[in-house]
């Protein structure tokens, strides 16, 4: 699951977008990822076959 983020993160850079955070004290949170699946590994247990979609909220 972490490529698919990393590979997000560098899309988002190479396309001049930004992702919306929320920095406060030294702190940074994000402003919003989720990760949607699609394939549920209740039903399917081989990982090749699992799908997720994963989406980063940028700024405005």
């Amino acid at each position: 699951m972490m490529q698919g983020h990393i590979a997000l993160q560098n899309w988002i850079r190479q396309r001049g977008l930004k992702e919306k955070l929320l920095s406060s004290q030294g702190i940074t949170q994000w402003g919003g990822r989720t990760e949607f699946y699609l394939i549920d590994p209740d039903f399917e247990p081989g990982p090749a076959k699992w799908q997720t979609k994963i989406m980063f909220l940028l700024e405005d």
